[in-house]
Formats: structure tokens, sequence, C-alpha cells
């Protein structure tokens, strides 16, 4: 069982009277994936690109958030948009948050150098309780029995699902993308049992921003910031990343902006095995309290990029090899 003095205490917390509030997923490798935050972003790689998140926060923590995510984005030049599907799940002690969405954006091509991108993701989320593994302090577990003796509590498990959606816009020029995100505009979910609704305080604003910088032939520097905000909470993401000769990847970086935000010093490590195929790796150094029981937190992720006919310029020049005609 997970204690109530955990992490399962922050989600009594915030629960509503029938299920929990839904919150925005933290990941550090925002840089490299940006489209989670910003539906916009699908398709912009101009190939089929596939990531996979696994995030494991606040290790040694009992009932730590356990995140996942796997995305897939491709573009479709003849009606200059980009399509694509995420799915997130986040195991949170007891609680169990899953969504599944699906993603249209729209690029116009402004000049040479600049587009700008609209985009739509709709789907639905999905929340689990299991209140057998909560524990009240006026309750009673004797002999494998629960009696949480909460008001708010019962014996059964909680399900609800709801609608999720998301919109936003995405500027780029050169080599510099500023894009903005509304996330789960419905912000209501549907209860299972009572078929009631219930509202719900996952609405936030994000501000995603990225620069790239060729310092010669062979690096490459990328500053980025993620903005996460419901107006009343904010929280900022700061990173420096580097690649050496389209290889190796690494970074650092620093989450919050004054000493009441202050959660982690990231670090960043990755490689490019391949041309398609690049593994990252990040850990998270708490700053906050939190440090005196978690070991920090771990984060692993995967691209692998397909090139198809739609990237397939008709009039690339071509080189003959003389050798072997």
């Amino acid at each position: 069982m997970v204690k109530i003095s955990n992490i399962a205490f922050i989600f009594l917390l915030l629960q509503t009277s029938l299920l929990l509030g839904q919150r925005d997923i933290q990941f550090t490798q925002f840089a490299h994936n940006n489209y989670i935050h910003n539906p916009s972003l699908a398709g912009l790689n101009e190939s089929l690109t596939i990531n996979a998140l696994a995030r494991f926060q606040w290790v040694g923590l009992k009932g730590a958030p356990f995140s996942q995510a796997l995305s897939a984005d491709i573009p479709v030049p003849k009606l200059k948009s980009g399509w694509g599907v995420l799915i997130t799940n986040d195991i949170i002690g007891a609680a169990t948050i899953s969504t599944l969405q699906f993603t249209y954006a729209y690029h116009l091509k402004l000049s040479k150098k600049s587009r700008l991108s609209f985009g739509l993701s709709l789907g639905a989320n999905s929340q689990f309780l299991n209140n057998s593994k909560l524990i009240t302090p006026t309750g009673n577990y004797v002999d494998a029995e629960i009696a949480h003796n909460d008001n708010l509590l019962g014996v059964e498990n909680r399900n609800a699902i709801g609608l999720s959606s998301s919109l936003g816009v995405n500027f780029e020029i050169s080599d510099l993308i500023i894009g903005l995100a509304f996330n789960e505009l419905s912000n209501s979910l549907n209860n299972i049992e009572k078929n009631t609704l219930s509202g719900i305080n996952g609405q936030n604003l994000t501000l995603n921003s990225k620069y790239k910088l060729y310092l010669g032939r062979q690096w490459e520097f990328a500053p980025s910031v993620l903005v996460k905000t419901n107006i009343k909470y904010h929280q900022v993401d700061i990173q420096a990343n580097f690649e050496f000769n389209s290889f190796i990847l690494f970074g650092i970086g620093y989450r919050g902006y004054n000493n009441s935000t202050s959660d982690a010093l990231i670090g960043l490590f990755g490689l490019n095995l391949a041309e398609k195929l690049r593994l990252v790796y990040s850990y998270d150094f708490s700053l906050s309290p939190l440090r005196q029981t978690s070991i920090g937190s771990h984060e692993v992720g995967m691209q692998y990029a397909i090139n198809g006919k739609w990237n397939k310029s008709k009039n690339v020049k071509k080189i003959y090899n003389p050798r072997n005609l």
C-alpha cells in the first residue's frame, strides 16, 4: 500500500468530489520533442518521426510519478499540413492518467525562411484511482479489510473519461522557433459510475522557444526555453544543448525562476547512433526539499525518423557514379 503521507496525499488534495485533477506531464527532453507540448509542430521534421519517452521522477519516493509518452507525426506537403498521434500515460501513486490525441497541423509558408503553423489535437483522457492503495489516518485495515472511514473516499475504485484537446501556433524563421499552445480546452470529465460531469484544473498555456546557432562546421548550439502556466502558477525550463559532428549531444539546464519554484539542475547526454536513430538520457538533480527523500529523476528518450517520398524533391541535382552504372 502507498502511504497517504507520500505522493498519494498530494493527489487527494487536488482531487474533486469525483476524481483527480488533470495535470500536464513534466518532461525534461522538451527541446528534442516539442510536439508533446504543441500540436502545431506536427510534421515540421519533414519525415515520419517516432518519439518515445520514459520518465522516472523523484526516484526513492514511494508512489513517485512514472510517465511515458509515445508519438508519431508525419508531413503531408500536398495538403500543406502535418498529422500526428500522441499517447501519454502517467502513474502517480494510486492514480493512473492516460491520454490519446490525434493531431492536424496546417503549415503556411510565408517566405523562403519563414513559416507559420497552426495545430489542433483532439482525443480522450481517462483517469483511474485505486482506492485500495490509499491509507487514511482514521482508516481500518486489519485482516486485509479496507475501511477508509472518510466521506470523500469509498472502497470502490474511481474511473472517469473525458475529451482531451489542445490548440497551438508556431512561428519559424531561419533557425528560430517560437510556439504557443493552449492545452486541455474542454476541461471536463465524465464519471463512468455516476454519469456526471466534474470540472478539472488542467487548462494551461505553454510557450516554447528554440534557436539553433552553428559554431563552425562541427558544432551546433541550441538554447531552448519552455514556460508552462495556468495563469496562477508558472514554471520555466531553460536549457543549453550542444551537438558535435552530428553525433554526440549534451546539455545543461535549470527548472525554476525564483527561490520558491527552483526545482532541478539538469544534465543531458545523447548519441545519434545512425542517420535515423537518436537516444538521449537526462538526469534531474532535485533542488527542492524533495532531495532529502529522492535521488533525482531519470528520463530516457528515443527518436526514429523514416524518410519517405514526401521528403524527396524531384529537382535535386543528381551526380552519377561512373564506376557503377
